[in-house]
């Protein structure tokens, strides 16, 4: 029988790091007490990866989600969805609610644990494009990835791939090394995604709640600590997409103050990453904002 967490040891502690949900999160320290915390515990799940017959892709898909499906998109997530079809010159698989059994099975224990609401969208979703990837390969990007320009056809010959900034942030774990929004393999059974599809079921079937929205990537640190094979992969991966999260920050600026930088950062990036979860504005002071442009953009093309 699945359990949270236990009432003592450290097991414990971690309950009452989740608890405290980083109460003095000014203090950076505390992101190393989290991460410590974190992989302390997820070093117990247990994950035995034997070899596994890895086969090159056939049909290259582009996966991606939105749950309510196409009709019920917000504009932003329109516009990204529809960049990704232009750009990415491979078909394009929309995953929702309705239409998600058709492609991958859910665990059982994992499917009573979505009933009883103790994995949320979030949690799904990371199975799901995990369960996706490892059983067709494809590249999956998140339906509020923006792409402004053709997807390098290069990036479909990988073994892996996925956004490595390079850029170090220790308050996130990846510190750059990889990016879950964008991530894929032109092989069926690749190592990381065979390894990640065990480690999220391992998790799940022992635990009913999350130990951190983004013990995704807890996991995948664990498994570059433990597995060689699947370390090689995400070490191999060249530095792309630096400026990724660069649009999301300066949307809400006047389109003529940006305007110059927006077209440098479009030539070395072409994921950009957005939120529908804030309502970005058309015009600053009367003035037409970046989202503004994008989106008018968008909607020309």
């Amino acid at each position: 029988m699945a359990k949270t967490f236990n009432k003592g040891g450290e097991e414990s502690l971690q309950f009452l790091y989740v608890s405290l949900k980083l109460v003095f999160k000014q203090n950076d320290n505390l992101y190393d007490i989290k991460h410590k915390l974190n992989l302390r515990f997820i070093r117990r799940i247990p994950v035995r990866v034997t070899d596994t017959d890895v086969a090159s892709v056939t049909d290259y898909k582009i996966w991606t989600l939105w749950w309510q499906g196409e009709n019920e998109m917000p504009e932003i997530i329109k516009m990204t969805y529809n960049s990704i079809i232009k750009y990415s010159n491979r078909d394009v698989v929309l995953i929702t609610k309705d239409n998600y059994s058709d492609y991958v099975t859910l665990p059982v224990f994992l499917e009573e644990r979505v009933k009883r609401k103790e994995i949320g969208l979030a949690h799904l979703s990371d199975y799901i494009r995990i369960a996706l990837l490892c059983k067709y390969g494809g590249l999956w990007l998140d339906s509020t990835v923006l792409c402004t320009r053709q997807v390098p056809s290069w990036i479909y010959e990988q073994e892996f791939f996925t956004v490595k900034s390079g850029v170090y942030d220790h308050r996130y774990l990846p510190m750059g090394r990889w990016n879950m929004q964008v991530i894929g393999s032109n092989n069926v059974n690749c190592p990381v995604f065979v390894y990640m599809k065990q480690f999220l079921e391992e998790y799940w079937k022992k635990y009913d709640r999350d130990i951190d929205y983004l013990f995704f990537d807890y996991g995948m640190h664990v498994m570059c600590e433990t597995n060689r094979v699947c370390k090689e992969l995400v070490d191999k991966v060249p530095v792309t997409n630096e400026d990724m999260h660069w649009l999301r920050d300066k949307a809400d600026e006047p389109y003529e103050n940006v305007a110059s930088e927006w077209k440098l950062k479009k030539a070395n990036t072409w994921f950009f990453k957005l939120t529908y979860k804030h309502e970005f504005a058309c015009s600053v002071a009367g003035k037409r904002t970046l989202y503004n442009e994008i989106i008018t953009d968008g909607k020309s093309n």
